[in-house]
């Protein structure tokens, strides 16, 4: 293949030729043909001028666009290096960027496990705090509200005043602190009151009255002591005052926080009854009329008791000398009592077989089984009764929480468990009337037992001593 300027210099010539022969007269064909060979070359020569001309600037121009890639090439190359580097710089720039993130997240992470801390430890403080009685002297709720609360980071005073305020508690906790102060008592009233606080588990109040009682945490701090709406039992109170008389330094501590919290939960037997619901009435009638009935039965047994020993071996030594009606006078002064009835009745008899004086002690103590035995099978009844009412009422109430369940579902336990609570009331109650009843009963009727027994011993008594003093007749006797 030719180079490129030889190429271009015969196209411009050729070029050059075509636009002679076009520009020759017709009327050359026939002239001076010399004249046109060297307008011919003479074209030719400019043409091949033209055609170098034209190759040098087609040159010119070829360095010159070589030249401008070789420029544009190395600044490409240039503009490459320069993002590269601003790649990496961004890369870099990310990375710690994320680094930054990652340690500010670390630092926030920080400083809410420090507030989570703050806010727990302060939480915990106001409880120990509302639930002793040293809370209305030490507490600083305003700072407890504060850190307790969701705002900034607490300062190093909060800080240091909360650890204060810890030190201050856990020095209180070992001292037994003794002093007169006003109280809120169980009835709402305020009033002056001795008061023992024994560190931050119990503090007792006794008032003017003598009443005592435990202490519950104070309701704000600064505030009055409040006494607990229960009463405890009559042993604790019983040492609570002699506490307070300087008699004992022992004292009924609530290591655990649940006596008090029982006494406060304690229903009163109102809410009791209440939550009994109607069968709870029958159950109260039954041990109303059963408590009657063993108070009449205990107080009739006591006095139905056995005559003095002294007395029944003298009525056997006057039966036996034949003074029937000494006997009798002395049986009479003590008719109280079950087994002279029995003996005045054997006396009366006398003299008369030994059979017929034997059916008159019998035909005594038949007489008095129905004076003894009064109201016994009625408190049998009535301890049988007692469960069975309290059984129905469990029942019903049980058969109620049912028909709850159906309709709400079974989204609330605590529904369910109120309404079994409620229900099974009835069967407490009865079971509690059934047991001392029955236990009642047995020793009513081991006493009339023992009456009985009394009255057959001291009847062979006299019938042997009758029997001595020739008082018993034979049966042949007794038939004329």
């Amino acid at each position: 293949m030719p180079p490129l300027p030889t190429v271009a210099k015969r196209t411009w010539a050729l070029f050059g030729l075509l636009a002679v022969l076009i520009g020759i007269p017709v009327c050359a064909a026939a002239g001076n043909w010399t004249a046109v060979r060297e307008t011919l070359v003479d074209t030719a020569n400019r043409t091949e001028d033209q055609a170098r001309l034209t190759s040098t600037l087609v040159q010119q121009d070829k360095t010159a666009l070589h030249n401008r890639l070789e420029s544009l090439q190395k600044r490409l190359r240039e503009e490459q290096a320069a993002l590269e580097a601003n790649q990496a710089s961004l890369t870099r720039a990310k990375d710690q960027l994320e680094a930054a993130r990652r340690e500010q997240s670390r630092e926030q992470e920080t400083i809410r496990q420090i507030k989570s801390a703050l806010s727990a430890a302060a939480g915990d403080l106001r409880q120990q705090l509302d639930q002793s009685a040293l809370g209305a002297e030490i507490g600083n709720r305003p700072l407890l509200d504060r850190l307790e609360g969701n705002g900034t980071l607490a300062s190093m005073q909060d800080i240091n005043a909360l650890v204060s305020l810890f030190f201050s508690y856990i020095e209180r906790s070992g001292e037994v602190q003794r002093f007169k102060d006003q109280i809120i008592t169980s009835d709402g009233s305020s009033g002056q009151a001795d008061i023992v606080l024994a560190g931050p588990l119990t503090g007792f109040y006794r008032t003017a009255q003598g009443k005592t009682g435990f202490l519950s945490g104070a309701a704000s701090e600064g505030s009055s002591l409040q006494a607990l709406p229960a009463s405890p039992s009559w042993f604790t109170a019983r040492r609570i005052g002699k506490f307070f008389d300087d008699e004992t330094n022992v004292l009924p501590l609530d290591l655990t926080g649940r006596a008090r919290d029982h006494l406060r939960d304690q229903d009163s037997w109102r809410t009791w009854i209440r939550r009994g619901g109607v069968f709870i009435w029958p159950l109260l009638a039954v041990a109303g009329v059963a408590l009657l009935l063993a108070l009449e039965r205990g107080l009739a047994l006591l006095r139905l008791g056995s005559p003095p020993p002294a007395l029944i071996r003298e009525i056997a030594d006057l039966a036996s000398r034949g003074s029937l009606n000494e006997a009798i006078r002395l049986c009479q002064k003590q008719r109280g009592k079950p087994a002279c009835l029995v003996l005045g009745r054997i006396l009366e008899r006398a003299p008369a077989p030994r059979q017929a004086i034997e059916d008159a002690q019998h035909e005594a103590i038949l007489n008095l089984m129905p004076r003894l035995e009064r109201f016994l099978p009625t408190l049998q009844v009535l301890a049988a009764i007692a469960p069975l009412l309290g059984l129905l009422g469990t029942v019903t109430g049980m058969i109620g929480t049912f028909q709850t369940i159906t309709i709400f579902g079974t989204g609330k336990p605590e529904m369910m468990a109120g309404g079994i609570s409620e229900a099974l009331l009835t069967t407490q109650f009865g079971l509690a009337i059934a047991i001392p009843l029955l236990l009642v009963h047995h020793l009513f009727d081991r006493r009339v037992e023992r009456i009985v027994a009394d009255c057959e011993e001291t009847g062979a008594t006299l019938i042997l001593g009758l029997q001595q003093g020739g008082a018993i007749l034979a049966e042949d006797s007794d038939g004329q």
